[in-house]
């Protein structure tokens, strides 16, 4: 039997935030129905949800449950899908343009179950979120500074989508 070696350009999906990495299992996109924020320059556009979730978390497009660590981005985009490129944290829902991203976050939820802490959610300062994608396989790299700590972001994988409720 002859075994292969894996690529060393492989990554693995996860997220590494003030020195800890920890994994992620999967990404959803929780769409708008119909473009529903003003752009700058007068068009429209869908004020959608993008997450990344460890394994222990779930959505159903309205609610996440379990337990784990989640990355929740607000994405502009000119169609109901997380379009290919290069989005950029504003920190500002107005005026509202493609590539955007008026607000962030990463919950982190890996603590000892029997600790009363709780999730501890941190709100992004500044980043950028790179978008590839063949078709139904995504590369999300995310680089960004939240409360003063670093966060650096891959997931390569399928994507859902599920209409936002």
């Amino acid at each position: 039997m002859v075994r292969c070696k894996k690529d060393d350009d492989t990554k693995a999906n996860a997220f590494n935030f003030d020195g800890r990495t920890r994994g992620l299992r999967s990404a959803f996109l929780l769409y708008a129905s119909s473009p529903d924020v003003s752009g700058g320059n007068g068009t429209r556009c869908y004020e959608n949800t993008f997450m990344l979730l460890s394994a222990g978390l779930v959505t159903d497009g309205h609610t996440m449950t379990g337990q784990g660590n989640a990355i929740e981005l607000t994405v502009y985009n000119a169609t109901q899908d997380l379009d290919a490129g290069t989005y950029t944290f504003t920190g500002t829902e107005s005026p509202a343009n493609v590539f955007e991203m008026p607000e962030g976050r990463v919950q982190l939820d890996d603590a000892d179950p029997s600790s009363p802490q709780g999730p501890q959610v941190f709100s992004f300062a500044a980043g950028q979120m790179a978008v590839t994608r063949s078709g139904r396989d995504y590369t999300i790299d995310i680089a960004g500074s939240i409360e003063g700590k670093i966060l650096k972001a891959h997931f390569t994988g399928i994507m859902t989508a599920l209409q936002k409720n």
